[in-house]
């Protein structure tokens, strides 16, 4: 078995009053249907805080203060292992434009888990929904 590549990657838990931001992976993409916290790959010499800010911009199309650590979650795909950052993002502002998901929506922490989660995000809806 060749050595699997490891993944520096973030994630935004972005919340509205009490609702939570939850993104579904579109048809042309790794994980197509899956949801899960947006963000992306950390880059060469970017910060995890840095690289959510682009993420964000990038996919999103919105500009967002990053705020605590929330968890680190290590999940190990077939073809790669991801070590995901999630944060909270404290404030955020523009109109959400959809690039690497086909729809959104505003959740509750209650009904998070009624949702089909990636893999490597499970973990984070576990600890979110014990925390309410």
């Amino acid at each position: 078995m060749k050595d699997k590549k490891l993944l520096q990657v973030t994630a935004g838990i972005i919340k509205k009053k009490e609702l939570i931001l939850c993104t579904r992976r579109a048809s042309n993409r790794h994980l197509a249907g899956y949801w899960e916290f947006p963000g992306g790959k950390i880059e060469p010499g970017e910060s995890a805080e840095v690289c959510l800010v682009r993420e964000l911009k990038e996919e999103l199309n919105i500009d967002v203060q990053v705020g605590d650590l929330f968890a680190t979650n290590v999940y190990e795909y077939d073809q790669h292992i991801v070590e995901l950052h999630a944060y909270w993002v404290t404030t955020f502002s523009g109109n959400l434009i959809l690039k690497d998901h086909d729809t959104f929506l505003w959740l509750p922490l209650s009904a998070l888990n009624t949702l089909k989660w990636a893999p490597a995000d499970v973990a984070f809806i576990d600890k979110l929904v014990i925390q309410r």
